[in-house]
């Protein structure tokens, strides 16, 4: 947790979550979601395991292992197109046939209220898309979501 707030600072939102049975679709999990400035009396960012980084362009949101607190993983939520860095070769705006041309067939796919989840299991990275199109990237550590 330390390292992350020398890279990015303090977080602007903290999370908890409710895990559900696909803990990578978006909307998936129940989310109880705080301001920093408006924490539960007595709480601290740390004792949360999502903290969310509001910049101008986009949104970070990093998740810790519940027990580890390693981070789990990683994503990226653009507020402009090209405000997200590539993983892989695959951008937001990206098609969907662009992507599985570059990386091959998901390891995992669900669509879930509007969204395609595309999950790359050995490359520890997932794609949210809506209309065949790349709108959110998350790198994850798949292994570490049991510690």
């Amino acid at each position: 947790m330390d390292e992350v707030i020398y890279e990015e600072g303090n977080p602007t939102e903290v999370a908890t979550i409710a895990p559900t049975d696909s803990p990578y679709v978006p909307g998936s999990q129940k989310e109880e979601i705080f301001e920093v400035p408006n924490l539960p009396v007595g709480k601290q960012p740390s004792d949360y395991t999502v903290w969310v980084f509001s910049h101008e362009t986009h949104s970070l949101k990093v998740e810790f292992g519940a027990k580890s607190r390693r981070v789990v993983s990683i994503a990226c939520y653009p507020y402009l197109d090209s405000s997200c860095p590539p993983l892989l070769g695959v951008s937001v705006g990206t098609t969907e046939e662009a992507m599985e041309s570059l990386l091959g067939r998901p390891s995992d796919t669900k669509v879930s209220e509007g969204w395609k989840t595309a999950r790359y299991s050995q490359l520890n990275a997932v794609f949210f898309l809506a209309k065949r199109i790349v709108n959110c990237i998350s790198i994850r550590r798949f292994e570490e979501e049991k510690r």
